[in-house]
């Protein structure tokens, strides 16, 4: 008779235990500066899928950038992570910094990175060929930005011990120009980044072009760099359009990551871009063309599910 009890208690606590609520789990995206656009667009991303997505409770993360975040989500202590492109196609092949491919996918291309080459207003530094012997930032250890630096460098021949490279964070790089104890600083962010439009207000500064040679030669070398105009006005001082390379962040994944969460994380974030677009300016440029422009061969089974379903939609209207 003991036993029979303990067998209905067993058997109540799991009818009710049931009946209760299921908890959200909490989820995290690693991002990068708060001083870039990754940590904004992150938390923008976090809140939306928090407030719409059911049983979703998503945090960003501070990291040092696209290496980091890669490295996170192939571990598992990030459930997603934003990257750049030339960073996530070294990941998946096991190239540069990364010893082994990693199993990541995207779910969506984000917006256009612009690689600022920044000098003071007064520098006698008109190129990147100029760079040779000057002080010169090509960003934090761990970050997308340090690898599209050294890949510029290494494809334009100018080697890393032929200049005087530092390895600073975006706010570092911003202070070093300021305060006149860098000659130069590679900060590679979305459009009106941050960190560079504060600095142009605080000290006359110049963007570096790279001339229709040096596109040339990158665009042979990595297809994802393509040429862009950094437009006037966008910067105090780009007083003219100012060639320069552009390159796509991912929203990155594991490949394993449930097929139904990948799904819902790429419908929320689309369906409710307005929102984010509130937060930060480049999220207007995350769009389903994009996407299929940019990052379709990478996709992850659940986000290319959404896009196949929502194109048949949009066909039968």
């Amino acid at each position: 008779m003991k036993g029979f009890a303990l067998i209905v208690a067993a058997v109540g606590l799991a009818v009710l235990a049931n009946a209760l609520p299921s908890v959200s789990k909490t989820y995290s995206i690693a991002t990068g500066s708060p001083s870039g656009i990754y940590y904004p667009f992150g938390g923008g991303l976090a809140s939306l899928w928090s407030e719409h997505g059911e049983q979703i409770n998503m945090k960003a993360e501070v990291t040092t950038g696209s290496v980091a975040n890669l490295l996170q989500v192939h571990r598992g202590e990030s459930e997603v992570g934003i990257s750049q492109g030339d960073a996530f196609v070294a990941a998946r092949q096991g190239d540069g910094r990364f010893k082994e491919p990693l199993r990541v996918s995207a779910l969506l291309a984000l917006y256009p990175n612009l690689v600022h080459l920044l000098v003071p207003a007064g520098s006698d530094i008109k190129s990147v060929q100029d760079l040779i012997g000057k002080r010169v930032s090509l960003g934090a250890p761990g970050s997308g930005n340090l690898v599209t630096a050294r890949n510029i460098l290494a494809t334009l021949e100018l080697p890393l011990n032929e200049l005087r490279p530092y390895y600073l964070t975006y706010t570092e790089t911003a202070t070093g120009l300021r305060d006149g104890t860098l000659d130069a600083g590679f900060v590679v962010g979305g459009i009106g980044v941050g960190v560079v439009t504060e600095l142009a207000l605080t000290r006359d500064i110049r963007l570096i072009p790279f001339s229709d040679e040096d596109m040339a030669r990158l665009s042979e070398a990595y297809p994802a760099y393509t040429a862009f105009d950094v437009p006037v006005g966008l910067y105090r001082g780009v007083n003219q359009p100012v060639q320069t390379v552009s390159l796509w962040n991912f929203l990155v994944v594991r490949q394993d990551m449930d097929e139904s969460l990948a799904f819902e994380l790429t419908r929320l974030a689309l369906t409710h871009r307005e929102q984010l677009e509130r937060v930060t300016y480049p999220a207007r440029y995350t769009t389903e063309e994009n996407t299929r422009t940019y990052a379709w061969d990478y996709l992850h089974p659940g986000a290319k599910r959404y896009f196949d379903q929502h194109h048949d939609e949009h066909d039968e209207r």
